[in-house]
């Protein structure tokens, strides 16, 4: 299982989005893993891509999967363009977290605020 809760969302929409691209790892006909990326463009950093969803199987963690997802991630970045790429990640998520910095991920004191519209 990927996630408890997944969300409900348009997938045509995504996939017809050129600022989006995400992978799939599969198992023998299994989805094990998921990782998303979308672009933006700002005036004072270019093109900034966002890692987004990095789901692993929980059967599959540990196994080098999620640094792979993060790595290909980072490769469609540079082939984009990008100037910048980011994430976010909870600090309870150690392992995600030794990850990241292992792949020269900076962490940043950026007090981010969240609005969810109703």
């Amino acid at each position: 299982m990927l996630s408890k809760n997944p969300a409900r969302l348009d997938l045509q929409m995504l996939v017809l989005d050129d600022n989006y691209q995400e992978i799939v790892l599969v198992d023998e006909s299994k989805v094990t893993g998921y990782g998303s990326i979308s672009f933006y463009l700002s005036a004072l950093k270019g093109k900034t891509g966002v890692i987004k969803d990095i789901i692993l199987d929980y059967d599959y963690r540990g196994r080098g999967y999620e640094k792979m997802l993060i790595v290909s991630l980072i490769q469609i970045a540079i082939d984009q363009g990008a100037n910048i790429i980011t994430l976010t990640s909870n600090s309870n998520r150690t392992t995600a977290r030794h990850i990241y910095k292992s792949l020269d991920f900076v962490e940043k004191d950026t007090g981010l605020f969240v609005k969810i519209p109703k």
